[in-house]
């Protein structure tokens, strides 16, 4: 069975009639999707699933080489088929190239669609069946490496196989961000990729993520050395996180233990709790040279990472009970960034939006700037990012200080000030609904009188009325 197919044409009869020709065309077919043009395809590809596109070629905004050459770029890539109403071979060869497997003319006929979603509804089951087969592969070696602690002989025999079958005897493991890794296993976690790389992939591995900011462990040639691959890749990743080395492939040394020693109590949790009070109190520069010397010793390698974000977590947990705000979630999770310096940098852009939001009550005036901001501009295009940059607060802050300062949330605060004039509105004036829907703000009628019933218990219309008696 063929879940989704998706017809792209500008012709509305044309397109209509190549989704029923291949509704009834005999091969089971979940749901027919249309769309008149290229780049309304790309943004449902982007978020549908769909096994096959049937695609015109000759169509406005992005005509189907386009679009098939953007198709072979996405992560979940259909199969393509293209129609076009001219016989030209340049056509048949580019879209070819693109990716393309069939190229019909027009007029379709019923029998030709029919022959097609056949034949290529047993390569969308053969890609199913591959899909499940390494989704299933990825699973159960993920499940391994990070859950199970005493796997059955039976279990490493069932995974030795799937490894071979994947790998071969030989394998590498890499862990990072975004690591290239051709040839493998690739497993997603959290923010992590774990690519199980072939030996004979290892040399062309190397040279590629050369600035990957990944770990890569040490050649191994069993199921039982998985595990230790996997942890001495970890380690790896977490140093080029703090060095910023671009592939890391070897342990690091022991750092001297007096160094380690005095890193050690930058780690302090009443020396992390010191810090949180003194956001807001002391300077700017102060409160960062203080951080300088945490980051530096990380760095060079005297604070080890796990005891790097052990700290960082204290610190940030401290800060949630003091000052009653929620911290970004990368902030929290240091390996969401490549390596240090990128998370450095967002950390002190935190600190500093912070420190300038505590001191001396400048939260009220920053709520004071915002609301009249709000006020004078709801009736535009408003978003939090665009109030919380007007008046230079960080987005996450700026929330929680908002709500705190009107009782409601950014959304709410907006869309009660626009419903408001809008029900002036339609009291006072002879405006088109339309027009009204507008001019407090919202971008299209079916939002606006969606948003205005939900507030207000009727429809414009009706207010308008009810209002006139």
């Amino acid at each position: 069975m063929i879940d989704t197919i998706l017809v792209v044409e500008d012709e509305k009869m044309i397109r209509q009639g190549i989704a029923t020709m291949i509704k009834r065309c005999g091969t089971q077919v979940g749901e027919v999707l249309e769309c008149p043009d290229g780049e309304k395809a790309l943004e449902i590809l982007k978020t549908t699933h769909v096994d096959l596109v049937f695609t015109d070629i000759r169509m406005p905004k992005m005509n189907g080489i386009q679009l098939a050459q953007e198709i072979q770029q996405l992560d979940d890539t259909p199969l393509v088929v293209a129609i076009s109403g001219y016989d030209d071979f340049d056509y048949a060869v580019q879209m070819l190239r693109s990716g393309v497997k069939e190229y019909i003319l027009k007029p379709v006929e019923r029998e030709k669609i029919a022959e097609v979603v056949a034949r290529l509804d047993e390569e969308i089951a053969r890609k199913k069946k591959d899909r499940d087969l390494t989704e299933n592969t990825s699973n159960r070696l993920l499940k391994y490496l990070l859950l199970d602690k005493d796997a059955t002989p039976g279990d490493l025999e069932d995974l030795e196989k799937l490894l071979t079958d994947k790998v071969g005897k030989e394998y590498y493991v890499m862990i990072g961000k975004a690591p290239v890794a051709p040839e493998g296993i690739r497993i997603s976690s959290q923010s992590e990729m774990i690519c199980i790389i072939p030996a004979g992939q290892i040399e062309t591995v190397i040279e590629e993520n050369g600035d990957a900011y990944a770990g890569l462990s040490d050649g191994k040639d069993k199921i039982t050395e998985l595990k230790g691959a996997y942890e001495q890749a970890c380690a790896r990743r977490k140093r080029a996180f703090l060095t910023g080395e671009g592939l890391v492939r070897e342990d690091g040394k022991e750092p001297p233990a007096g160094l380690a020693k005095e890193a050690k109590q930058l780690t302090d949790p009443a020396a992390l709790s010191a810090a949180v009070q003194r956001i807001g109190v002391a300077e700017e520069a102060g409160i960062k040279k203080e951080w300088d010397r945490f980051f530096t010793a990380a760095e060079r390698g005297y604070l080890k990472y796990d005891a790097f974000e052990d700290a960082i977590r204290t610190f940030f947990s401290e800060f949630m009970s003091v000052y009653k705000c929620r911290i970004p979630e990368e902030l929290i999770c240091p390996l969401t960034f490549n390596h240090l310096d990128a998370y450095r940098q967002e950390f002190y852009g935190f600190l500093k939006g912070m420190s300038g939001q505590l001191s001396a009550g400048s939260g009220d005036k920053k709520m004071r700037e915002a609301v009249a901001y709000i006020q004078e501009n709801y009736m535009k295009d408003l978003s939090m990012t665009v109030v919380s940059n007007e008046v230079s607060m960080n987005y996450t802050l700026f929330s929680t200080q908002f709500k705190q300062y009107t009782g409601s949330s950014f959304v709410s605060y907006v869309r009660d000030l626009r419903i408001t004039e809008a029900k002036r509105l339609l009291a006072e004036t002879d405006m088109r609904i339309t027009e009204i829907g507008t001019a407090v703000g919202y971008e299209s009628e079916k939002h606006f009188l969606k948003s205005f019933k939900s507030e207000v218990g009727v429809t414009p219309s009706e207010y308008r009325k009810n209002a006139s008696r």
